[in-house]
């Protein structure tokens, strides 16, 4: 039963996040370590947005196709690259914020990697999920595949 559930805990999760960095209209971090990777602070905010769109969009096939296990798939695929994108920051630019839920400013830690960790888990419990979410919540079984 957790597994089904996973994508409606992961789908809040990303669309969270994802909406987080599609409004947000402050412009990048000063302290971002994406201005290392992307000198310009245009193509930091463009590259956040796209990102945010992308979570959205998964949220979207989590929420509303969880037995798709294609989306299990891609959003662990996701939280690897959240995982080594948070390895690069830390090593490049110590201190430096990572730009995971958009605006706020917070250095990358151990909360960070296993925010990221939580992804690549969630996704791969997604993959397993037997019967939709909205049944377990329903409390009854499945009467057919999502």
């Amino acid at each position: 039963m957790p597994a089904d559930l996973a994508p409606l805990l992961l789908g809040a999760l990303l669309g969270w996040a994802g909406l987080a960095k599609l409004a947000d209209r402050t412009g990048p971090d000063p302290d971002s370590a994406l201005l290392r990777l992307l000198p310009d602070a245009r193509l930091v905010a463009g590259a956040l947005r796209l990102l945010g769109a992308v979570e959205v969009g998964l949220a979207a096939v989590l929420l509303v196709r969880p037995l798709w296990t294609a989306g299990g798939w891609a959003a662990a695929g996701l939280g690897a690259c959240f995982v080594g994108y948070l390895a690069w920051a830390r090593a490049a630019a110590p201190g430096s914020s990572c730009g995971c839920t958009g605006g706020r400013s917070a250095p990358v830690t151990g909360r960070s990697f296993a925010r990221a960790g939580l992804v690549v888990a969630a996704g791969l419990a997604t993959t397993t999920a037997d019967r939709p979410w909205w049944t377990v919540l329903a409390g009854r079984p499945a009467a057919a595949g999502g």
